[in-house]
């Protein structure tokens, strides 16, 4: 795992660096345009790029541009070919930018951007975007975006910190234009990777991402004691904490935990039996599931090492709960909705234990949320959707569709307010705790994610958070473990997957993860 972080953090991370010392700041900007330089470099070797390549660096009027004029010095001096054209007014820019153009000078020229469209691009020939980086707040106009739209798709792009008009917290891209088809082939950022390059239309144009440190630790160091944690990207390599998947030395099945999964009436068990089995197979030492008396007539008990327990009002939850190695609880799939539903989740969020809510336990309060979270507590999971999410907050929802919150921001804030952990469910899946700490888990790069949205999907991830939350692995690591396994297990299982095979799959799964964990 690595961290990422938005454009506001890393500006202050900046700032503590450099304290307005300008020795500093050119120092960085040196180190940064200079790696940048023997990164494309390498790129364009093991891309099999002729050697006469052609660089054309196209420079902005802010620090990112100065970056650019760096890395025209560093690939002319490297023997590359260099054209460097320049957005703005020389005299707007910072001292540490007007030091690099004024080194740049000493070897090639500078000109004006407009002049770029009529450049007679060639096969072989490589563009370096320095055009704006991180700071970007307003649309491209339609002079850049023309620009844009003109360069073949044979000439690789090649970012600068992140691509032009993408904003590096949302992922948004500010065009005037829709530019279907402008992306970056490799994104060079630097010290850490920007939310923008996972999230919305970054995690498409971003193309691959290279992190280069560039000496910002004190910085980060100082940013650290005083700021809630960055967030942490899981992406195809298992979480640094997967070992505690692992189960060692002889013990007892009680030294694992018993789980408890609430079921609706008849018609509905098959969410609970799914969330059960995956329970199971994730690790639990033991799974009951709580059923409607009616429901025990039909109960196929498929698998037999699920046991049962009659669950039809509040109180018989209450009763189950005398029993205190029940250690964990998961309502929502299949549950049904109303009253009852309510009363159930009331009475497991009372007994303090670990608890998922899903489905029906989220939709159930959809009216009267804000007494949901005056009971919500640390041990909690909530997994919403976003549609579910939107019921339990519609405001940060709104504000997440409207683009003034990043997806991030919108679930940390959901997190700290409930006063539970969060897991929205997507494509790129973030999970937040209350004390700030936060994880996206870029389900894009798994293979065949996209086959879990498939019914029953979500009622197997809350059985397995259940399941590693009962063997007493914190509820935020159960979260995230959880959401790894998933597509770890669509990536083995492969297209036209159901729910039904996610449960037999996870012990393969765990094997493929503990191998691979340090």
């Amino acid at each position: 795992m690595r961290s990422i972080c938005s454009t506001e953090e890393m500006q202050k991370i900046e700032r503590l660096q450099i304290k307005d010392d300008i020795q500093v700041a050119t120092g960085l900007m040196e180190c940064a345009g200079t790696k940048a330089a023997e990164s494309i470099i390498e790129w364009s070797q093991e891309a099999g790029r002729k050697s006469r390549n052609h660089f054309h660096v196209l420079c902005g009027p802010g620090n990112n541009g100065g970056d650019g004029f760096v890395i025209a010095r560093t690939l002319f001096d490297l023997g590359k070919k260099v054209s460097c054209w320049e957005l703005g007014n020389p005299t707007g820019k910072s001292s540490s930018s007007t030091l690099m153009r004024s080194k740049w000078l000493q070897r090639g020229s500078i000109a004006p951007i407009g002049q770029f469209q009529m450049a007679e691009l060639k096969n072989g020939d490589i563009v370096v975007d320095a055009l704006f980086g991180i700071g970007l707040t307003r649309p491209l106009d339609k002079k850049c975006s023309i620009i844009f739209e003109r360069i073949p798709s044979s000439v690789p792009i090649i970012a600068i910190d992140i691509l032009s008009g993408l904003n590096s917290t949302s992922g948004e891209l500010l065009s005037v234009s829709d530019l279907p088809a402008y992306k970056a082939a490799l994104t060079l950022t630097f010290q850490l990777a920007k939310w923008g390059h996972y999230l919305q239309e970054g995690s498409a144009r971003s193309g691959k991402i290279e992190v280069l440190p560039i000496g910002l630790d004190k910085g980060m160091r100082e940013y650290n004691k005083s700021n809630t944690s960055l967030v942490e990207l899981v992406d195809t390599n298992p979480p640094d904490f997967a070992k505690f998947l692992d189960k060692h030395g002889a013990s007892h099945k009680y030294d694992h935990g018993h789980a408890l999964i609430l079921s609706g009436s008849q018609g509905k068990m098959g969410a609970a039996e799914l969330a059960g089995a995956s329970a199971l197979r994730i690790g639990s030492g033991l799974v009951t599931l709580g059923l409607p008396r009616d429901a025990f007539q039909i109960y196929s008990n498929n698998l037999k090492a699920l046991m049962v327990t009659p669950a039809d009002e509040p109180k018989d939850l209450q009763e189950c709960l005398e029993d205190t190695r029940i250690n964990a609880l998961c309502l929502g799939p299949g549950l049904g909705l109303g009253r009852k539903t309510r009363e159930f989740t009331n009475a497991a969020l009372a007994s303090g234990r670990n608890v998922v809510l899903d489905a029906d336990a989220l939709t159930s309060f959809k009216d009267n949320h804000k007494s949901l979270f005056m009971q919500l507590h640390e041990k909690t999971v909530l997994t919403p959707h976003f549609g579910e999410f939107a019921k339990l907050f519609p405001d940060l929802a709104t504000r997440m569709k409207s683009g003034n919150y990043p997806l991030l921001t919108s679930v940390q804030k959901a997190s700290t307010r409930s006063g539970a952990i969060i897991l929205l469910k997507g494509r790129q899946t973030v999970v937040a705790s209350p004390d700030g700490k936060t994880y996206l888990v870029d389900g894009v790069k798994f293979e065949n994610s996209s086959w879990l949205a498939t019914a029953g999907s979500g009622d197997v991830l809350a059985g397995m958070i259940t399941g590693l939350m009962a063997r007493n692995i914190t509820p935020l690591k159960s979260a995230v473990l959880s959401v790894y396994l998933h597509l770890k297990a669509a990536s083995l299982l492969g297209p036209g997957l159901i729910a039904d095979d996610i449960p037999n799959t996870i012990p393969r799964v765990i094997g493929h993860v503990l191998n691979q964990s340090p």
